[in-house]
């Protein structure tokens, strides 16, 4: 598990780079874009029943980052690489990550992605000169990088904080529950306007009526 963010990242940049290295047309590799979005859409549409039960399967969830990775950093690098105006696509790509898997994700995710912007600059003698000229661009795109970081740290500890303390109370509930099913009293649980939030078995079976018709009734 440790390793898989990074294979996906090194797999998916090796990818990019090797497209810039050999310096395909950027209207080759945009329509390539299009038509791999096109199907990658059309393939969702058709598998959604089977995606919307499995789409938190960890292979999945990693299949699905390495076609997003391709597409974002592809889409950013055809279009001006620093310059390109959807660079913003890699900020909010980060905070999502951060979100669907974890702050180390996102983070790796980042680096990777500033790398990939780097080696277009070396690969690329026209935006390498705009650089040259202007220097402080590199600075700036830099600058934002980091910036998001604490930003995506924040939204990950706390949208995975609440995760955990769902699942905890989740499992003492059922906890409560089970110890309850084994009292031989009856139990009630109510609110403070008596309201009935919760019994136990033998409530159901002294009564012989169902908790559905039991809760939430004074």
């Amino acid at each position: 598990n440790f390793l898989t963010p990074w294979l996906v990242f090194i797999l998916s940049s090796y990818i990019l780079i090797a497209a810039d290295y050999l310096n395909f047309s950027p209207n080759v590799v945009q329509r390539a874009i299009v038509l791999s979005v096109t199907l990658f859409l059309l393939f969702l549409n058709i598998l959604r029943p089977v995606l919307l039960k499995n789409i938190l399967n960890s292979t999945s969830k990693w299949v699905l980052l390495f076609a997003i990775n391709i597409i974002i950093q592809f889409v950013v690098i055809t279009t001006g690489g620093l310059y390109s105006p959807f660079l913003i696509l890699i900020h909010l790509s980060t905070l999502g990550i951060s979100l669907l898997f974890r702050f180390s994700t996102a983070s790796i995710f980042l680096c990777f992605s500033f790398a990939n912007i780097v080696a277009n600059v070396l690969l690329n003698p026209v935006v390498s000169q705009r650089i040259v000229n202007d220097p402080a661009v590199l600075f700036i795109i830099a600058a934002s990088f980091i910036a998001i970081v604490p930003i995506s740290k924040l939204i990950s500890d706390k949208y995975h904080l609440q995760g955990v303390l769902l699942n905890t109370l989740h499992n003492q509930i059922q906890l409560e529950e089970s110890l309850l099913a084994d009292v031989e009293e009856l139990i009630f649980i109510t609110d403070i306007h008596l309201n009935i939030l919760s019994i136990n078995d033998a409530v159901e079976r002294t009564l012989r009526r169902p908790q559905s018709e039991l809760l939430n009734k004074a």
